[in-house]
């Protein structure tokens, strides 16, 4: 046999892999809200995607060891069946995994199947038997696949057409993909979170350089949501309870500071809010959802972990806390220094959202800071006391900005640091006061923001919340971690948190709380949302806190599995690392149960699971 006539043997096996593909692809396939379209586009992708991965797998795994003989004998026809059927034995699983979890086979679930065993994972002897009786199945399948394409290679059978055809309904299927992405739409832009290794083409960066599409009309292209989307958020329709006067209802103030870590809350650096916590209630064990701003905001509103960002971005749905605040008729409005459209919440939480303020004029962040202050003045001198949620937004922490004839306490500082010459014996003083200097302008800020509602007589009617997006290390577990989104330590996750509840007091809580826990709290204590919790958010009330076995804390490339002793990472590879809460290797690599909970949390509100 010669070279091509192997080369077409393995396009047959290819085109001859297609139907059990396609039988597992009814798996992955929309059981309900479906439509023609969207039904022609989801198997043209997996006829078209699978055709082509079982061409390279084959190509690189069976060809290179047929080219050692003239012939394919039978041991060469058996290794070529074993190697298709390991490949179907995986399709199957994640096909499988999938259905029951919707989430996709990765290298952290094997780990975690493989070293946990039936501890993770309850098999019965009636699922023994299917997984064998399904095992063989496979294995008669790619035994007769391997013969079949033999044989029509022998008798000179043509295949150029099926494979012509399954490479067309492949770039058919990106056709749609790129259609979807450039005119935003959320019923076809689900396909990729479906099918396993698929990442369709988008063109919306070439027809943004050709002028066809510019930033702006990506930006305010009216939103459609979607039901058809594979974000199951909130898990139900949300319900809520008959309040007596909607107007009696408090306002709702957010005030974040970029980058403000959890022990700058004292009475030198923050003097101000130290003052104001006294009346209110202080979480000394308050953690963000993120290590960066994307994630930390993203779980404050949603209530979710930040493993849904792409889902929520793709569906169109916004925070369900600011949906309810909306039907309960509040003015929404945003006062963010730096812009909401990157990272894109115009598109996720505040998406619907429409002449929401998500820019703030200034040529740096004290300008843009003080734009914020001003501009909330001016909202509440003009909404005719209307009740309202607003999010407040500083950032010159973030920037280490402050004007030069601002208060410089902490000395010796360093004006101006470079992130290029910090190494892990680099001395952190003169960086950490300038740090400080700029978290005492914020806390001056913060009382600015505080006395407008004092000046508007409305303090007593106003929920005020205090905190930060996440924190911001400055080498203290000598590891060369200089900044934020490089870690899951509580340098870089632990905040502040304050909340002033009209008619609550003060307390002190050193229960363990999370970024999610805020919305949750708001929609069950103001908004009157009757559903239980999980429909809408995985956090806690804040004042009915009980323990947790862990939290979730994400960056854009990892995902840290907080327990109370280690760190569990599932990096950007899906792999699994354990580090104590320093950092270090941790010496407990067990598999436990919370590992497989956090990966079902990160999958619960995928449609279908």
């Amino acid at each position: 046999m010669t070279f091509l006539q192997k080369f077409i043997t393995i396009l047959w096996i290819s085109v001859l892999s297609i139907p059990l593909a396609v039988i597992y692809s009814n798996y992955y396939a929309f059981q309900d809200n479906s439509f023609l379209f969207l039904d022609v586009s989801f198997y043209s992708a997996a006829i078209g995607l699978f055709f082509l991965l079982i061409f390279l797998y084959s190509l690189i795994t069976i060809l290179p060891v047929w080219l050692f003989s003239k012939s394919i004998g039978y041991l060469r026809i058996a290794y070529a069946s074993l190697i298709l059927a390991i490949a179907f034995i995986v399709l199957s699983v994640d096909a499988h995994t999938f259905h029951l979890y919707r989430f996709h086979l990765s290298i952290a679930m094997m780990d975690l199947f493989w070293h946990g065993g039936l501890e993770i994972l309850e098999v019965s002897a009636d699922m023994m038997l299917s997984i064998v009786l399904e095992i063989i199945g496979i294995v008669i399948y790619s035994v007769a696949v391997i013969l079949l394409s033999v044989y029509l290679t022998d008798k000179k059978v043509k295949v150029r057409k099926y494979a012509i055809l399954a490479t067309i309904l492949y770039v058919f299927a990106n056709g749609v993909n790129c259609y979807a992405k450039a005119v935003n739409n959320h019923n076809l832009m689900v396909l990729s979170g479906r099918l396993p290794l698929y990442y369709p083409l988008s063109v919306n960066r070439a027809l943004r350089k050709y002028g066809i599409i510019s930033e702006e009309d990506i930006r305010n292209r009216e939103i459609k949501q979607s039901s058809n989307g594979t974000f199951n958020y909130p898990l139900h329709e949300l319900k809520y309870k008959a309040l007596p006067n909607e107007d009696d209802l408090p306002n709702i103030l957010i005030i974040a500071v970029d980058s403000l870590r959890y022990d700058m809350l004292d009475s030198e650096t923050m003097p101000n809010t130290f003052e104001y916590a006294k009346d209110a209630w202080q979480f000394n064990n308050y953690f963000s959802g993120g290590n960066c701003t994307r994630d930390g905001v993203f779980s404050l509103f949603y209530g979710l972990p930040t493993t849904y960002w792409l889902q929520a971005r793709n569906s169109g749905i916004p925070a369900a806390m600011l949906s309810v605040l909306r039907e309960r008729k509040y003015l929404i409005e945003t006062f963010a220094s730096a812009s909401l459209y990157t990272p894109a919440f115009n598109e996720t939480v505040f998406t619907t959202f429409n002449n929401l303020r998500f820019r703030s004029r200034g040529d740096d962040a004290v300008q843009r800071d003080e734009a914020c202050i001003e501009d909330f003045e001016k909202m509440l001198q003009k909404r005719n006391s209307q009740k309202f949620f607003s999010f407040i937004f500083f950032d010159n922490v973030h920037g280490f900005n402050l004007p030069k004839d601002a208060p410089h306490p902490f000395k010796p500082y360093n004006p101006s640091v470079n992130y290029l010459d910090l190494k892990n014996d680099s001395d952190p003083t003169e960086f950490f006061n300038l740090y400080k200097n700029a978290v005492l302008y914020a806390d001056s800020n913060i009382k600015k923001v505080l006395d407008l509602l004092d000046k508007y007589s409305i303090d007593d009617n106003t929920i005020v919340i205090i905190t930060a997006d996440h924190g911001q290390e400055f080498n203290e577990n000598k590891l060369n971690f200089w900044g934020h989104n490089g870690n899951f330590t509580k340098y870089q996750t632990q905040v502040p948190l304050i909340v002033k509840w009209p008619g609550k007091g003060s307390n002190v809580v050193d229960e363990l709380a999370v970024s999610y826990d805020i919305s949750t709290t708001i929609m069950q204590d103001v908004l009157g949302v009757e559903n239980p919790t999980e429909d809408y958010s995985v956090g806690q009330n804040l004042f009915k806190l009980k323990p947790r076995p862990f939290f979730l804390s994400s960056s854009y490339l990892e995902t840290g599995i907080i327990e109370k002793d280690r760190i569990i990472l599932i990096d950007s590879l899906n792999t699994l690392h354990f580090k104590d809460l320093n950092y270090r290797d941790s010496s407990n690599k067990k598999r436990d149960k919370n590992i497989f909970d956090a990966l079902m949390l990160m999958n619960k509100y995928t449609k279908g699971s």
